[in-house]
């Protein structure tokens, strides 16, 4: 992320930058999701986003995850199988049909909501 992303998280008093991931192969992807606490794999017919964030370890929330959109027309059904089988947690963005950017923002705007929430829980709780 260069200046426009320093930019950003100075506009919006973020004190950490996401880490956005170059393009890379199902496999390769695969093999983050299985080293990720969360993983979260945007995909039709799939539990609502915030059902499954409701469900979601809060202290899991600190240890950062991963939000996967796919590309351009999806990924086929034999490369979801393969993401969800690595441990990738399917969920809807809404009814319609998304772009990619369009997608990956809805999905950061719902996980930024609900993490302060789950993030304050586990300031209130401890790390249990």
């Amino acid at each position: 992320m260069g200046a426009s992303g320093a930019g950003c998280c100075k506009q919006s008093q973020s004190l950490h930058r996401p880490l956005i991931h170059d393009f890379t192969s199902v496999s390769g992807l695969a093999k983050q999701i299985q080293q990720s606490p969360i993983a979260l794999l945007g995909a039709p017919n799939s539990p609502p986003l915030l059902a499954a964030l409701g469900a979601v370890d809060p202290s899991l929330v600190q240890r950062g995850g991963l939000l996967i959109v796919g590309p351009e027309g999806d990924f086929t059904p034999s490369e979801l199988e393969a993401l969800v089988a690595a441990g990738a947690q399917p969920v809807s963005l809404g009814l319609q049909r998304l772009r990619v950017e369009t997608a990956a923002v809805a999905m950061l705007a719902g996980v930024s909501l609900v993490a302060h929430s789950l993030l304050e829980q586990v300031e209130l709780h401890g790390n249990q």
